[in-house]
Parts: C-alpha cells; structure tokens; sequence
C-alpha cells in the first residue's frame, strides 16, 4: 500500500514538472516571437520577401532615419491582420525591443508589413513612431506618408520600392529645420481708425450731455408717487433685467494609444 501511494506520488510530481516545463516553454516561445535584435541591423525580413540587394538598400535608408534622430526598425512578416491589428504589432515591437535612442526617449521609429501567409503580394503596413517626434510626424503625417508613397508600389507589388520611398520622406521630414514661430500680428490702429474712434466718442459725449440737460429740466421725467422707483414716461419698469448664468467649457485629448508610440499610419494592400 505504501508502495503505491509513493508510486502515484512520484507519477503526479512528474506531470506537474512537465506541465511547467510545457508552460515555461509556451512563454519563452511567445517572449522570442518577433526573434532577437542585432545591433546595427534596421531591417528584418522572416518573411522573405526581400532580396540580399534590397535589404542592404534598405538599410542604407534607413540608416537616414536613424541618423535624422530616430531609430528605425523595419520589420517583414507573414501574418495574417488587418489594419488596426498591424498598428499594435508595431507598437509591441517597438516596446519589445525598446526601439529608442535610451531609456524613456520614446524617439523610435517602426515600419511594419503583415503578409498574407497564402500571398505575400497582400497584407497590412504600420507606421509608428514615439511621442517625441509626434510634432513633426503626427498621424495625419503618417498616414499621409503612406497612402501617396506605399500604397500604389505596395498594389503594384513593388514592396521594397514603397518601403525605400517612405523611409526616404520620413528621414527628410526628420532633418527638415523646425518653422519659426508665427510674427505677433500688428496690434496698432491705423490713422484713419484713431479718428473715427475719436468723431464716435465725440458723438456719444453729446447725446449724454443732451440727455442730461433733459433730465434737469424734468421733461418726460416722472417719479411715480409712493417712492417707487421712477421710470420713462410714467412706467414704474425698469430699462434692463439682469440674469444670472453660467457654462462650462469641457475639453478631452488623446495619449496616441500606446507608450512609445504615440503617432501612426497605415493600411492593407
């Protein structure tokens, strides 16, 4: 009996072993999912799609990226997504391998392709890029970027032409100097302004001094009897009623959707 209670305790430890073993696993397998980063790599192609001569093209432009202030990724891959789910694979890859240029910059830049497994002529971009560059390169930007330079090579399966064509924007507008601030706009009058200003005080100093020597002389002007208070032509109302009220401004903003990558752009093909 005590033989085999040990028995059976020594069959269920090794089960819960291996099930730890398995689980250990699983994480290491969806911790490694997006593989290691080289240094000094920019573009990575598990998918294949490129050729030797166009990933070394690549990374020549994107190297232009990286030395314009941002550190690029370009990253290529068979998965099957959509849009919105290729904007959040690029930000995970960007926080996965913490694509910036140190610790909390957020400065990073992410080019993303989701290929079809069954045909890598279709799939989804992402452009993403940190919140410190969000100024120059928004979400209107981005997504500017992409549907005048990726979106017709990408449908014309020219992949690496749309990649070269966006990253070569994306560095320009990284190295373009920032717009001076707008001139405070002239806040003196003209001549002719100061004038008219002067003729309409004039005008209206006139009408109170009338209005006053009417009073005076107690034409039109009557005190109700009681001690109410008086009113034009016998009317005992007043001229104005005065009302309370109050409103309230409401403002909202948005944080980008993601801790590093606060500005995106992108599309399927």
């Amino acid at each position: 009996m005590r033989l085999a209670r040990l028995a059976r305790r020594t069959v269920l430890a090794s089960a819960a072993a291996a099930v730890a073993v398995l689980g250990l696993g699983a994480t290491a397998a969806l911790a490694d999912d997006w593989g290691q980063r080289v240094p000094g790599q920019h573009v990575y192609d598990p998918a294949g799609a490129l050729t030797p001569a166009q990933v070394s093209d690549l990374e020549r432009s994107a190297a232009a990226v990286d030395q314009a202030g941002a550190p690029t990724v370009v990253y290529v891959r068979r998965k099957d997504a959509d849009d919105a789910t290729t904007r959040q694979d690029a930000r995970a890859l960007m926080d996965t391998w913490a694509v910036e240029s140190s610790a909390g910059r957020k400065d990073g830049f992410v080019l993303l392709l989701n290929l079809k497994p069954a045909d890598i002529r279709h799939g989804s971009t992402a452009l993403v890029i940190g919140s410190a560059h969000a100024d120059r390169l928004d979400d209107g930007r981005l997504q500017g970027i992409y549907d005048a330079t990726m979106r017709s090579r990408l449908a014309a399966g020219d992949l690496a032409g749309a990649v070269s064509a966006a990253l070569l924007v994306v560095a320009r507008d990284m190295s373009a100097p920032e717009a001076p601030p707008s001139p405070a706009p002239d806040q003196t009058p003209p001549a002719g302004a100061v004038a008219a200003s002067l003729l309409g005080l004039g005008a209206i100093a006139a009408v109170i001094l009338g209005f006053g020597l009417l009073i005076a002389r107690g034409g039109g002007w009557n005190r109700p009897p009681g001690g109410g208070r008086p009113g034009y032509g016998g009317s005992d109302s007043s001229f104005f009623t005065d009302s309370g009220a109050s409103s309230t401004y409401t403002g909202g903003g948005g944080d980008g959707g993601a801790s590093s990558g606060s500005s995106s752009g992108g599309g399927s093909f």
